[in-house]
């Protein structure tokens, strides 16, 4: 890889030499002058980075479908093998994190649940979970790897929430103790409806009556919500793969979605996911309330699957704007969003 700069225009230049190398997403920072590419390599996320002459590499594990910030080094999205993308934790995230520092925060999963109203958001970020204080590590498929279980053991895991919701009532999820065709409740977590963060630290002491060999499984009562793996931005491949059980066939929707962006408000990124059942070109853009494109984040053919892209509005004013997702199949959805600075 090679790149040159002349006054704002930075021209970039690869030599690829493998027909297993594509999806390539690039960015320049002008406040560091990084420029950043991230692809895919023999079903690998990897990532180059360059300030100057030198190019630095780094694997973050399977991955397909990578997107950053054209403008920023950082805020990073992917996905594997089925609907949860994974989102690459920098300091420009931490609106996301609710951390002061990125040594304080490992990798986890949040779970995402969209509400109608514009301003509305619900999450569950899963810090830790463990079995007699043996972390265990939830896949893809939400499930942990087979634990034998003999006599009384102790389950217990951290959960981070946030919301801003219209004051309702939520069961969020729960924790199944699954050996065969025999299921046993662990926990399950609700929320009271209250705005704000909160933090919750269980211990549930487990006895299934005699000896078994099982996993824990994450279930959800009353919604699926978007599954997002954060990542910490120098995790290894192995450290991305950890846990994860991937599935024969990769995720296909069955219906043209365009989901409510998240954080919202933001400032000054958001993560926007759309789904496509069938191959479809696809233009999503975005624009104020006067009808002006102030971003076009996709434009072109798309197989299907579930796509998440960021979208920078560090150079835009405070207000609400419409994205919109229109493909060549006769589809058009559109959504607010609002940047608060």
């Amino acid at each position: 890889a090679s790149a040159t700069a002349v006054g704002n225009a930075y021209s970039l230049g690869f030599v690829i030499e493998s027909d297993a190398i594509g999806n390539a997403s690039i960015s320049f920072d002008n406040s560091n002058n990084y420029v950043t590419v991230f692809y895919e390599d023999q079903g690998d996320i990897m990532r180059k980075r360059s300030s100057g002459s030198s190019w630095y590499s780094h694997n973050y594990g399977s991955g397909k479908y990578p997107s950053i910030c054209t403008d920023k080094s950082t805020g990073t999205v992917w996905t594997t093998y089925t609907s949860a993308p994974y989102l690459l934790k920098s300091e420009n995230l931490q609106s996301y994190l609710s951390k002061n520092t990125l040594a304080e925060v490992e990798a986890f999963k949040r779970f995402y649940y969209p509400l109608q109203e514009d301003s509305a958001y619900l999450t569950a970020d899963l810090k830790t979970f463990t079995c007699d204080g043996k972390s265990l590590n939830f896949g893809d498929t939400l499930k942990t790897e087979p634990l034998k279980i003999d006599g009384e053991v102790s389950f217990g895991y951290q959960i981070d929430l946030n919301s801003k919701t219209t004051k309702e009532e939520k069961k969020l999820l729960s924790f199944w103790f699954v050996s065969g065709d025999q299921r046993y409740l662990i926990d399950e977590v609700e929320i009271d409806g209250n705005d704000g963060k909160n933090t919750l630290e269980r211990t549930v002491n487990f006895d299934p009556g005699k000896p078994m060999v099982g996993y824990v499984q994450i279930e959800f009562p009353e919604q699926e919500p978007y599954v997002i793996n954060i990542v910490p931005e120098n995790a290894s491949g192995a450290l991305a793969k950890s846990g994860q059980t991937a599935s024969d066939k990769p995720f296909i929707p069955k219906n043209f979605n365009l989901s409510q962006n998240f954080p919202n408000p933001f400032n000054p990124t958001t993560q926007i996911v759309f789904d496509l059942p069938q191959d479809a070109n696809v233009n999503l853009t975005v624009y104020d309330l006067n009808g002006n494109e102030v971003a076009n984040l996709v434009n072109g053919y798309k197989s299907p699957g579930r796509y998440h892209v960021v979208f920078d509005g560090r150079n835009l004013a405070s207000g609400v704007y419409i994205y919109r997702l229109i493909t060549g199949n006769g589809i058009s959805i559109s959504k607010k969003m609002i940047l608060v600075r």
